[in-house]
């Protein structure tokens, strides 16, 4: 039986090789992403249903949305956030992750009005009609009137990583379908669910 997390679906071939799940997650595009994590957390897995956005596991829990690499941690409080040592969000194995506390990285410079105080992120503005891109505490609007749906999207991402790369995190420039699917949930057709995406940065150590 397959799982359904949002608009993604896990494969049916899951594979425990070594103690370590392979998941595979099939996108809107139909590509496959192999997403890590060891084999002690499939129950953890199993207890919810989870929403595969930006080569990350959400679920909720409570009231809140809550990243899959931050239960495998096992933190909750908002003052600290986990990374990435290879720099692959999709590699969620607990030897590749580590926790920092987010002054560490800026967290405390980002405005109060940025959902949590996350470091980085993309997201899409109703109200303004404008891709919004973040990081330590500033930020850049592109308005999709200015420039269209597509092009504000991919200048918002870009910024966010040229910010991220000049302040030594490892960040690759995502492609067109990362932009619209990872980044602000529009499918090709230009379909736009509004669920915008606040993501944690990776850091290379």
């Amino acid at each position: 039986m397959d799982y359904s997390i949002g608009k993604c679906t896990v494969g049916k071939n899951i594979q425990i090789v070594e103690d370590v799940v392979i998941l595979p997650l099939y996108d809107r595009f139909e590509d496959v992403h192999n997403y890590l994590f060891d084999a002690e957390f499939i129950e953890l897995f199993e207890s919810r249903t989870w929403k595969f956005s930006g080569k990350q596991l959400y679920a909720t829990f409570g009231s809140k949305t809550v990243g899959f690499h931050r239960k495998i941690m096992a933190i909750s409080s908002q003052t600290e956030c986990v990374m990435h040592s290879n720099g692959d969000l999709l590699d969620n194995r607990k030897s590749n992750l580590k926790i920092f506390p987010r002054s560490d990285v800026g967290g405390k410079a980002v405005p109060e009005w940025f959902k949590g105080g996350v470091v980085a992120g993309v997201s899409y503005s109703r109200t303004e009609y404008s891709w919004r891109a973040y990081f330590r505490g500033t930020y850049r609007r592109y308005s999709v009137r200015k420039y269209g749906e597509f092009e504000a999207a991919r200048l918002a991402c870009k910024w966010r990583v040229e910010q991220m790369q000049q302040a030594g995190f490892f960040m690759d420039e995502p492609c067109m379908e990362e932009v619209l699917v990872a980044y602000g949930e529009v499918d090709a057709e230009g379909n736009r669910d509004l669920v915008p995406f606040y993501g944690e940065p990776s850091l290379v150590v």
